[in-house]
């Protein structure tokens, strides 16, 4: 089991998105793409939100690209 890795927390509104709550805002594609970089390269990412329900839920459909 290789072990040599980052793991990356990464909040939603305001990094991931440009905050529009309870909507969302538009993407931050410069650290989105990054981010995807780092998983490519065997790093691991966590969403890190405060969003719960119907708010969580519109956030994981729309996926990285939202």
């Amino acid at each position: 089991m290789d072990l040599n890795y980052k793991i990356i927390a990464v909040d939603f509104d305001g990094t991931l998105c440009y905050s529009n709550w309870p909507e969302l805002g538009a993407p931050n594609t410069m650290l989105i793409d990054y981010l995807l970089q780092e998983k490519a390269a065997g790093n691991k990412l966590i969403l890190w939100t405060c969003r719960a329900g119907k708010a969580l839920t519109v956030v994981l459909r729309a996926g990285p690209d939202f």
